[in-house]
């Protein structure tokens, strides 16, 4: 009778182990001898699996220090992160290597201290091993004397299974949801600390040159990666204000009749919004808080036609740089003539200026576009002239292109030293107008 009861819970375990392991095809014939050693089980797939008598059966759990899957320090574990989910916190423990972690946690199981050292592999192993012990002793305990015990199985699966889905605040689905840390398997991790002291940031690149150790995270010095802006409703309204000036005297020019153009309106036939400065040269524009596009000037006939390139994200108050309008005609020509070359109708000009995060000029900047062409023309401007033997920019961050062919001009603006590159801008370049774009280094994401 034992013998009976004995091959009966084998062939549960083995049915199992196939229903939760691909390595397994079949079910073996439990009055034949199936192992020698428990190799010859993990041979067959079954990682839960002892041999006993030339059988395979289930390793059975224990609380103690001869069962490594079930230490009383993954319990402790596992009831710390559904005891801290309450509060949402970054995470008590640090999953696998980031590239590696999802692939080797289980969700709502805290990893065991080989993947918190970064072993994913045996993580691996060593929760699968776990989790299907469980249910396998599960299966038996439900199967032993009845003849339905492959249902009542198959249901103690399934309620196992419906155990670990991720409910509370500590449940996420990218690493935007764990304030700093990392999403791994629908769980927030506390993200591995990287520095004690600012010096431990400097070997993780160019841009953590001046960087700080804030909370153990590297942050990226502000003149290279900007914080993130916070997010707004689509349904809010901002009101920007922008000084217009005269781009060589830098004087204030007042009664500038400016409007607002969606950015793929490429020659803003359908504006959203307009506005005239003041006596003071200041602009107040009102545009949807999410707004993309640019500001286009076309009615003062003695400045040239010009378009000005809004960022990506709105200041808090809403103050952006100047708008600098270049006087038409003359000044125009004889800027083309200083750099050795003639103003072309059929084209367009670029007025670009490097800032960092701040909004202080960057020197030692260069801008390069792949839809420049032989006819156009680049500069930087140095010591107030525009110079095109000067390979990068100088204290006041402005350079350009003269001639610049219509359409869309992709700009990549690189730092030279250390060859750090801080962002792509689109510009629209239409004919007979001077497009100008202030360019910050891209966003990065805010650690909280």
């Amino acid at each position: 009778m034992k013998l009976e009861v004995k091959q009966r819970l084998s062939r549960v375990c083995l049915m199992l182990c196939c229903q939760l392991s691909a390595a397994c095809s079949l079910l073996l014939d439990t009055d034949k001898k199936q192992c020698e050693t428990d190799d010859d089980c993990r041979t067959r797939g079954l990682l839960a699996a002892v041999c006993v008598r030339e059988l395979c059966e289930p390793a059975a759990q224990s609380d103690g220090p001869d069962n490594p899957s079930t230490t009383s320090e993954g319990s402790e574990a596992a009831s710390s992160t559904r005891t801290d989910a309450a509060s949402k916190p970054a995470a008590a423990q640090q999953p696998a290597a980031a590239s590696g972690g999802s692939s080797a946690t289980r969700v709502g199981v805290a990893p065991p201290a080989t993947l918190r050292k970064g072993g994913a592999s045996a993580a691996s192993a060593t929760t699968t091993t776990g989790a299907m012990a469980t249910s396998m002793m599960a299966m038996m305990s439900a199967t032993t004397m009845s003849n339905a015990g492959a249902g009542a199985a198959m249901s103690t699966a399934g309620a196992a299974a419906a155990a670990t889905s991720c409910s509370g605040e500590n449940c996420c689905t990218s690493d935007a949801d764990c304030n700093g840390g990392q999403c791994v398997d629908r769980l927030c991790w506390a993200a591995p600390a990287q520095c004690t002291v600012d010096a431990d940031c400097m070997g993780q690149g160019p841009e953590f040159e001046g960087g700080r150790c804030v909370m153990s995270q590297c942050r990226p010095n502000p003149r290279w990666r900007c914080e993130a802006m916070q997010s707004t409703s689509t349904t809010d309204q901002k009101e920007l204000t922008v000084l217009v000036r005269d781009s060589l005297s830098l004087s204030p020019i007042s009664m500038v009749h400016i409007v607002a153009c969606a950015k793929l309106d490429l020659t803003c036939a359908n504006p959203v919004a307009d506005a005239t400065t003041d006596r003071a040269g200041q602009l107040k524009i009102t545009v949807p808080a999410t707004f993309a596009g640019y500001l286009q000037q076309t009615e003062r006939t003695d400045y040239a036609n010009a378009m000005y390139f809004l960022p990506t994200a709105f200041p808090e108050d809403g103050v952006l740089e100047p708008f600098p309008l270049l006087t038409a005609g003359a000044i125009i020509d004889a800027l083309a003539t200083s750099l050795g070359a003639q103003t072309d109708p059929t084209r367009g000009h670029l007025m670009l200026i490097a800032e960092d995060c701040d909004g202080m000029a960057l020197p030692g900047v260069t801008f390069m576009t792949p839809q420049a062409d032989d006819k156009t023309v680049q500069f930087y401007v140095r010591d107030l002239l525009p110079s095109t033997s000067a390979k990068s920019t100088a204290e006041i961050g402005n350079g350009g292109y003269l001639n610049f062919p219509a359409g869309t001009a992709v700009i990549n603006v690189d730092r030279v030293e250390g060859m750090l590159h801080l962002t792509t801008v689109t510009v629209v370049v239409r004919a007979g107008f001077i497009s100008v774009a202030y360019m910050r280094p891209m966003l990065r994401v805010q650690v909280r």
